[in-house]
């Protein structure tokens, strides 16, 4: 009966130990990374390369992301619009730049939304699994 005792009070002192531990990861990961790029003014965009950064959520302010934009001088606002996603190297600036020549060549408005985070590597969700989930795994 006694050594039950022990072995329920290490499983019960382990369950809590990864309780504690997944709590203040999943607090340092919303809570304490990086939160983004400052938000700048909202204005048209300008025509060649421009940028700007807006709140990533609708309703929350927590997390910024920039958009790099190109925008030919000939685009209208009836005109075909590109999405360029960044692969896992997260340079967006670079994936408009291939697209420019395209651009002009077809009158298209190129975004490219970069989902910057110098900790990628350890928090992928947000971008690769389209931020569907917390990292907990509740839907956002």
């Amino acid at each position: 009966m006694n050594k039950a005792v022990r072995v329920l009070k290490k499983v019960v002192l382990y369950t809590i130990s990864v309780l504690l531990l997944l709590t203040v990861a999943g607090y340092v990961y919303l809570y304490v990374l990086p939160k983004g790029p400052e938000i700048t003014e909202i204005k048209n965009i300008d025509n060649g390369v421009d940028s700007f950064v807006i709140y990533a959520f609708e309703d929350s302010k927590r997390r910024s992301i920039k958009v790099w934009t190109y925008k030919p001088e000939s685009w209208k606002d009836q005109d075909k619009i590109v999405f360029v996603m960044h692969g896992g190297g997260r340079n967006a600036d670079d994936y408009l730049h291939a697209w420019i020549e395209l651009a002009d060549k077809h009158n298209l408005l190129i975004v490219a939304p970069e989902f910057e985070n110098k900790f990628s590597k350890y928090t992928t969700n947000d971008y690769q699994e389209g931020n569907l989930f917390t990292f907990f795994g509740t839907k956002n």
